[in-house]
């Protein structure tokens, strides 16, 4: 359950918010802005998991790697 709220959810929340760039207009200024707002949020998230895994750990967990990688596409398939 810690994992679904602390971790899920936000990463669900935040690529649902991404894809919200595809349903703006182009001629709108705001797509560029969402799509940079929420790659800003996903790095700050993203720097908060790996601040919270522990120090001896010398792999990425698949659910702090994952949401990077689909943010990343994200961005770039949106044209921006």
């Amino acid at each position: 359950m810690f994992y679904l709220f602390h971790l899920l959810f936000p990463c669900v929340l935040l690529t649902a918010i991404g894809l919200m760039t595809f349903c703006l207009p182009p001629e709108s200024g705001e797509k560029v802005s969402l799509a940079v707002t929420v790659l800003l949020a996903m790095t700050v998230f993203m720097m908060v998991i790996m601040d919270n895994i522990p120090p001896t750990s010398e792999v990425v967990p698949l659910l702090g790697d994952s949401p990077r990688q689909l943010g990343s596409l994200l961005i770039h398939v949106s044209g921006v």
